[in-house]
């Protein structure tokens, strides 16, 4: 098929689309056969940390099988151990949607992980809560805006994610007005400045080193 544009790929992190698309299937796959989606992945499941994971997160939301949602608010489960390599984990997540208004959102999301070996608690925490609400982001808030004169999210403060979308409707520091923002953010950082060195790099290494 010849495509009479300009195109290249749309750089984005593989997991978050295949993960919805599994579990998508997964949902459909329960309600053809009329099981609990929590019931139907756990016989499915032969790996005993992948069932404890969905076993503690249904636990831990008071999940009742064969619970339904009304058409305004409802609860679904997500699991996933990327390419079977990455940590177990699942999710139940509790949405309400504005039939009116089209609003949607999230008033609870409860999780389970399994990440073997835990060397800082604090930064596996750090990393789930970020990744809940980065996968939120992504499917209520972010989008790149364009028209047939191409893209029109330039910059940060133009692109729509819960912060910069925020501020580019008015809610800026009084210091630093949106325009200048903007302006900043396409010429990049100001000539003579240099960022502090990492302090990784600034450490010695020891001999023998690789």
């Amino acid at each position: 098929m010849e495509i009479r544009c300009a195109h290249s790929a749309l750089r984005t992190l593989g997991a978050y689309a295949n993960v919805f698309a599994i579990e998508s299937f997964m949902d459909e796959l329960a309600a053809a056969a009329g099981i609990d989606p929590v019931a139907f992945r756990l016989a499915h499941i032969k790996d005993e940390r992948e069932r404890a994971v969905i076993e503690a997160v249904a636990k831990a939301a008071a999940w009742k099988p064969g619970e339904k949602g009304d058409g305004r608010r409802g609860r679904g489960i997500g699991y996933a151990r990327y390419k079977t390599v990455a940590t177990y984990i699942a999710v139940i997540a509790e949405v309400e949607v504005n039939r009116t208004t089209g609003i949607v959102k999230v008033p609870r999301i409860w999780t389970s992980a399994d990440a073997g070996q835990i060397i800082n608690p604090d930064g596996l925490t750090n990393q789930i809560e970020g990744g809940v609400i980065q996968s939120m982001s992504w499917t209520l808030h972010e989008h790149v805006r364009f028209d047939r004169n191409g893209i029109l999210s330039e910059d940060w403060m133009s692109y729509s994610d819960p912060d910069h979308a925020g501020r580019a409707q008015g809610r800026d520091r009084a210091d630093q007005p949106a325009e200048r923002t903007r302006a900043r953010c396409r010429r990049g950082p100001r000539k003579g400045r240099r960022r502090p060195p990492s302090p990784m790099r600034s450490q010695p290494r020891p001999a023998g080193a690789p």
